[in-house]
């Protein structure tokens, strides 16, 4: 009952709603109503009330609602769960793969131990970005997995252009930048049957930097936010569900050509310079094309062609 009532605050933030409409609406009595809202305001919530007016949610702290999410997405989206603090998502969707439906999203206001690729720690901020895990049951041979990575780095570029206005890219494999920033990463693990060595599942980990974040650690290096670049302010309820209807058109459409068309539209890398990281060596190399399977085409300096599935790289300016 309190998630639905914040759900119909959040929808009305910063205006008034009368307990009367609230309790008509959810079929309730006045006094269910008062004790709810005691209920949100002991959890942190800042919500005001006045007579012959209502409740009024004062949401400047952004707060994440998954009733609100679950009212706004596609049904694909069947478990959402909102955490305020985790060690890491990824690592808890894991834990309960086997158990739990494709679809399962999971979400949470901090991160204590997230992580990117190769176990790089992820830097997160509490209440400053969406730290989110959503589960897959893809009937695809391993080979094919990195399209899931295309397709979160695509709905993810999609998203952003939809809620900011911002046009974003892709920086093959799995970040997102902006103005030669990072803004978003993306760290995708599978659980594999080894007998068929086919995907058993895969939790498709997001860490997108949404508000402001003044600390040394994170604004010292690459990485910035989607609020380092525009004044508009949104909540980070609405972008999670940008991503997430996002991301299932894609995940349905992923054999259809048009995803891959659209990773190239947006890859930063295409047609560059880069230099390729592999093991203890290093070369340089241009980038000719991505194929179908988000795979990257270089031609290294000696003329020879090669293809890249998960290397690292960087580009050189």
């Amino acid at each position: 009952m309190k998630n639905k009532i914040l759900n119909i605050l959040i929808n009305n933030e910063n205006k008034y709603v009368s307990g009367e409409s609230i309790a008509n609406e959810l079929n309730v009595s006045r006094v269910s109503i008062s004790k709810n809202i005691k209920t949100l305001r002991n959890e942190g919530y800042d919500i005001l009330s006045k007579q012959n007016k209502g409740y009024m949610l004062i949401n400047e702290n952004d707060y994440l609602s998954d009733q609100y999410i679950k009212d706004n997405t596609d049904s694909f989206y069947k478990n959402i769960t909102v955490l305020d603090s985790t060690s890491s998502t990824n690592a808890d969707i894991k834990e309960r793969a086997s158990s739990l439906p494709e679809g399962s999203v999971l979400i949470s206001n901090n991160q204590l131990g997230g992580k990117g690729r190769n176990g790089r720690p992820f830097y997160c901020e509490k209440n400053k970005g969406i730290y989110m895990s959503v589960l897959i049951k893809p009937d695809i041979p391993l080979d094919l997995s990195l399209l899931i990575t295309a397709c979160a780095g695509v709905s993810i570029v999609e998203a952003i252009k939809d809620v900011y206005g911002i046009e974003t890219g892709i920086k093959w494999v799995n970040d997102i930048y902006y103005k030669n920033k990072k803004l978003a990463g993306i760290l995708c693990e599978a659980g594999i049957e080894l007998q068929s060595m086919s995907l058993e599942y895969m939790v498709v980990g997001i860490g997108i930097n949404v508000h402001h974040i003044n600390n040394s650690q994170f604004t010292n290096g690459i990485a910035s936010s989607i609020e380092d670049f525009t004044d508009t302010f949104r909540h980070r309820n609405d972008l999670i569900v940008s991503v997430l209807n996002h991301f299932h058109y894609n995940y349905k459409n992923i054999y259809n050509d048009s995803l891959i068309e659209k990773y190239k539209k947006y890859s930063i890398v295409l047609h560059k310079n880069i230099t390729v990281y592999e093991k203890n060596n290093t070369y340089n190399a241009y980038v000719e094309d991505i194929d179908n399977l988000a795979n990257l085409i270089i031609r290294k300096e000696d003329g020879a062609s090669v293809t890249l599935s998960g290397n690292e790289i960087s580009i050189r300016l």
